[in-house]
């Protein structure tokens, strides 16, 4: 055999003996190359991927985010950082990493390709395998996932912080116009508080997904569910009406500004997707709910955070895996990534709290966060 050919064939033994899960697409979407590892998670033979599509190999939503996906790389010529659960004939295995652009020696993208690596025992070494056929929706596999979304995290963060930084120096720049009207000038100054607020959760989304402690701040949830609400206003259709009604005496609570504002941005952005061009209201609620004894000292009240829409509703399939990440009902490039309720849920837990979901076809869908309040000692509502 030629030197040549023995390259070739050593590199097409290299990727179809790797543990990781390897392939590429054309410009169409069809894969042109398909590792046994990729062939297993699927649950196909290589023979039967070549030449097809992601509707040959999945469920229409799964297959409608993984064209758009992997067709998005193509177009931009980036390579991008992902995770996603498989049904692996072993039961959901997750698998995490990148996908890039294929070029050709002019530089002309001509196809992008997928390394996925199987990170699920990274979540908990100790999980017997048996957790894998008990679903999605038992505890371990919820801790498991907090886990590994810690990881994801770690390489989304660096790059959107650096976009942010450049939004905010030109923002910054624009605001340094003495001509700009006042109106506009205000404009941008929220769009500056905003890009702080990102560059913030940004260093903190790794331990939103790690169940962290709860924050050091002693925070009145009101202002901030206000600040977000504001924020949200101007990016709502106004076939969506969004209703308030805080308590601003509830309170305080431990933790960080950024957790309850990323609380709340996911519910109502939940909310509205949920409504669609039809429109709808969302109503955001905030009080405080008496709480247990614990023998002879009274517990403080806990907050309860409501955000409810009056959309379609979830069916009770629906409703039992919304929690679990990357899940959506909404297919297409602009159908979110499905990891809103996922990271809300991390967030709370962390703060000691918990959600609630309560979703019936036709009734549509009120989420409730509960979260300890803690002692009050000197402090009062602002």
């Amino acid at each position: 055999m030629s030197a040549p050919n023995q390259d070739h064939r050593l590199l097409l033994d290299i990727v179809d003996n790797s543990p990781a899960i390897v392939f590429a697409k054309n410009h169409q979407g069809r894969f042109t190359l398909s590792n046994r590892t990729h062939g297993w998670a699927v649950g196909r033979v290589v023979e039967e991927i070549i030449g097809r599509g992601d509707e040959d190999l999945f469920d229409p939503i799964t297959a409608r985010r993984r064209h758009d996906e992997d067709l998005g790389v193509i177009r931009s010529g980036r390579a991008v950082f992902v995770g996603e659960w498989l049904p692996t004939p072993s039961g959901p295995r997750f698998f995490a990493g990148e996908k890039f652009a294929l070029r050709d020696a002019q530089g002309r993208v001509y196809g992008m390709c997928g390394i996925l690596h199987d990170l699920t025992e990274h979540g908990r070494a100790d999980d017997p395998p048996a957790s894998h056929a008990a679903g999605p929706r038992t505890d371990l596999e919820h801790k498991r996932r907090l886990e590994l979304l810690g990881t994801l995290a770690g390489g989304v963060a660096h790059d959107f912080r650096n976009i942010l930084t450049g939004l905010l120096a030109y923002a910054e720049l624009a605001l340094t116009d003495p001509t700009l009207a006042a109106n506009t000038r205000a404009r941008i100054e929220s769009l500056i508080k905003a890009g702080h607020r990102g560059r913030e959760l940004t260093e903190r989304i790794v331990l939103f997904a790690r169940r962290r402690e709860g924050g050091d701040n002693l925070i009145w949830p009101a202002p901030v569910i206000g600040e977000a609400m504001a924020l949200l206003a101007t990016s709502l259709p106004a076939s969506v009406r969004l209703r308030a009604q805080l308590d601003r005496a509830a309170g305080p609570l431990r933790a960080e500004a950024v957790d309850l504002h990323q609380i709340v941005m996911n519910l109502v952005g939940n909310a509205a997707q949920a409504l669609g061009e039809s429109g709808g209201q969302i109503s955001v609620g905030l009080s405080a709910e008496a709480s247990s004894a614990s023998g002879d000292h009274p517990c403080p009240p806990s907050l309860v955070l409501t955000v409810a829409d009056d959309g379609p509703g979830m069916d009770e399939q629906t409703r039992q895996r919304a929690f679990e990440p990357y899940f959506t009902t909404r297919g297409g490039s602009g159908g979110g990534a499905g990891l809103g309720l996922f990271l809300v849920r991390g967030i709370a837990e962390s703060l000691g709290g918990g959600v609630e979901l309560g979703s019936a076809p036709g009734h549509g869908t009120t989420v409730r966060v509960v979260l300890p309040s803690a002692p009050r000692h000197e402090q009062s509502p602002p």
